[in-house]
């Protein structure tokens, strides 16, 4: 059986660098091998390009693949599977990732959220089984975690998929907004006996007076000092509207802190 997989989301943003690090921190503590994956768009960019621009975007390609490369060698990772699209991100990262057992992306790029980026998060996370974190410019997170938990099947999905970055955790926080979308005290119960059995005791944190939910998980990640927030992502007709709008989009948007996220 081949080792589990991590697949890493290049391109030649500035955080590249802080994926980098926190890719082969993972690989090294789970044995996994990395898949990069960089698409260049050229399938569905090429009839608008000259021939000279999609020469400079191909060659952009290569030079991000390279230099992810590189930067797995100074962190003393050889190995890593080269995926080289030309396709779109989204279609890419979501092929990419059957079978994976977490996708890296960044929050930003460049130090901004440019048009598509969200969406491109957000389809990922909503076309893939597999967990997807998505770090800021910190690669050093994971000892105080938040897990935003309204009793869904998508949260209590990114709860259990989350456990290998819970276990180690110095402190953990169970956290349920409402009124509307807080967990049932069943659903709760069955969140903290997951914990429980797994080693974790979590503080728990409910707080039934919460319109926007987005704007105070933020704030309690800030008061609390989190360095990590897990939470699910629904999929729904209107994905882009409900998430974009809702706390998920809030919290790509807004937010510089890792983010656990799974559908």
């Amino acid at each position: 059986m081949s080792a589990p997989t991590i697949v890493v989301h290049v391109d030649l943003a500035d955080t590249l660098e802080c994926r980098a690090e926190v890719a082969a921190k993972l690989a090294r503590e789970w044995n996994c091998r990395i898949t990069a994956v960089c698409a260049t768009g050229l399938v569905h960019l090429g009839p608008t390009l000259s021939p000279g621009q999609a020469t400079d975007t191909y060659r952009a390609a290569v030079a991000a693949m390279q230099h992810f490369g590189d930067l797995m060698v100074r962190h003393g990772i050889v190995a890593v599977c080269r995926h080289l699209s030309n396709t779109n991100a989204a279609t890419a990262l979501a092929r990419a990732a059957q079978g994976a057992s977490l996708v890296i992306m960044s929050h930003r790029v460049n130090g901004a959220t440019p048009p598509g980026h969200l969406d491109l998060c957000e389809f990922v996370v909503l076309n893939t089984s597999c967990p997807i974190l998505i770090v800021g410019t910190q690669a050093q997170f994971g000892s105080n975690v938040i897990i935003a938990y309204d009793g869904s099947n998508a949260a209590f999905h990114a709860l259990t998929q989350a456990r290998p970055f819970l276990e180690p955790a110095q402190r953990v926080t169970l956290a349920t907004f409402g009124p509307s979308r807080t967990a049932s005290p069943a659903a709760l119960d069955n969140a903290i006996d997951y914990l429980k059995s797994v080693g974790i005791a979590p503080t728990v944190c409910c707080d039934n007076g919460v319109d926007d939910v987005g704007r105070r998980l933020a704030a309690l990640a800030r008061n609390r000092h989190a360095d990590m927030v897990v939470m699910g992502g629904s999929a729904h007709p209107r994905w882009r509207n409900v998430l974009r709008g809702g706390t998920t989009g809030f919290m790509l948007e807004h937010t510089d802190i890792a983010l656990l996220m799974s559908h």
